[in-house]
C-alpha cells in the first residue's frame, strides 16, 4: 500500500498509514512514533515549519538510532549490533568499534542510501548463509565510488563499469589525486577478485564461494573503503 502515488499522496493509503502510526504509538506509550513536525530559521532569520508526511514518520521511527540498545548489548556480553533498522551478530569488538560502528555513521546521510541497503544485505546474507555475500558488499563499494565521481563532476558519462569511475578518482588534476595510483591498484584487485566473479554466471567451472573468513574480510574491506572515501570527500568539499 504504497503512500505516494504519481507524486502525490494516495488518500486511501495515507489513512492506512495514518491509522497504523496512530495505534503502533499508542501501543508503545507514545504521542507519536517520530516528531509529525518541523520548524527552523532559515538564513534569512525567517520561521520556517510545517508537518511531515505520515510514511517518514514511520520511516524516520524504523531507522531511528539505539546506542543505548547497542551498550545494553555489550554490558550483556551480547554479540550483536543495531544499525539502520538491523539486528546483526558481530563477533570482533575492535572491528566493531574500528570499521563498522564508523561505517554506519558515515552511510547515514540519504544520499549515501543504496550504499547502506547493500551492506546491510551483505551481512545478513553472511550471518544467514545466504548467497554471495561479498557480492553486496562490493556493490555498495562501486556506489560509492560513483557517487563521489558523480558529485565531483568526474563522471564523463561513458564510463562501462567500476574500473573506470576508479581512473576518475584517480585521475591528476592541478597536480593532485583523490586516490592514489597504489590505491586505484588494490580497488581494481578487489572488484576483479571479489566482485567479479560472482557477478558472471561460471559457466562450467565450478560456482565461486568464499570461506567465511574470507566472506568477512571481504565485508570489512569493503567498509574499511567506504569509510575513506566519503570521509576525503567530505573534507575535499
Amino acid at each position: 500500500m504504497p503512500y505516494w502515488r504519481d507524486g502525490k499522496a494516495h488518500e486511501s493509503n495515507k489513512k492506512l498509514w495514518e491509522n497504523v502510526e496512530s495505534r503502533l504509538s499508542m501501543e508503545l506509550g507514545l504521542q507519536e512514533l517520530s516528531p509529525r513536525t518541523y520548524g527552523y530559521y532559515n538564513p534569512q532569520n525567517v520561521w520556517i515549519s510545517g508537518t511531515w508526511p505520515t510514511d517518514k514518520v514511520c520511516k524516520d521511527w524504523v531507522l531511528a538510532e539505539f546506542n543505548e540498545l547497542n551498550e545494553r548489548f555489550r554490558r550483556a556480553g551480547v554479540p550483536l549490533n543495531y544499525h539502520n533498522g538491523f539486528i546483526q551478530f558481530t563477533s570482533d569488538k575492535v572491528v566493531e568499534d574500528e570499521i563498522v560502528q564508523p561505517f554506519w555513521e558515515v552511510v547515514s546521510d540519504k544520499k549515501w542510501e543504496n550504499v547502506s541497503i547493500d551492506m546491510a544485505e551483505a551481512i545478513d546474507r553472511r550471518d544467514t548463509g545466504g548467497r554471495d555475500p561479498a557480492f553486496y558488499a562490493a556493490k555498495a563499494l562501486e556506489s560509492v565510488i560513483k557517487i563521489v565521481s558523480d558529485d565531483k563532476g568526474w563522471t564523463r558519462g561513458t564510463e562501462k563499469g567500476a574500473a573506470n569511475y576508479i581512473d576518475n578518482l584517480v585521475a591528476e588534476r592541478n597536480g593532485s589525486r583523490f586516490i592514489g595510483v597504489w590505491e586505484k591498484d588494490l580497488l581494481i584487485a578487489f572488484f576483479s577478485k571479489v566482485r567479479n566473479q560472482f557477478g558472471h554466471g561460471p559457466g562450467a567451472e565450478p560456482m565461486p564461494n568464499l570461506s567465511e573468513e574470507q566472506t568477512s574480510w571481504a565485508i570489512e574491506c569493503a567498509m574499511s573503503w567506504c569509510k575513506s572515501l566519503i570521509e576525503r570527500h567530505r573534507h575535499a568539499a
